[in-house]
């Protein structure tokens, strides 16, 4: 059994982590236990990183990647 990580992209603003937050909420209520819901902004915070050029953009994705991987590895579905 694979397991996902599923990854919202879009414009700033454009909704993605109301619509992760809530595919996530419905999720758990259905009885999903190995679930992880990753906020790209929060892992920012983390790194304190808020530049958002082409180089840093893609320094936070490749992190991101690298977090998701290890979830997979341990059986979790992801949401970022």
């Amino acid at each position: 059994m694979t397991f996902p990580t599923i990854w919202f992209t879009g414009l700033s603003a454009s909704g993605k982590s109301t619509l992760s937050e809530s595919v996530y909420s419905k999720l758990i209520s259905m009885g999903v236990k190995k679930i992880k819901l990753l906020d790209g902004e929060a892992i920012r915070d983390q790194i304190a990183n808020q530049l958002f050029d082409e180089k840093n953009r893609e320094e936070i994705g490749q992190i991101k990647a690298r977090i998701a991987k290890n979830f997979n590895n341990e059986k979790y579905n992801l949401w970022i």
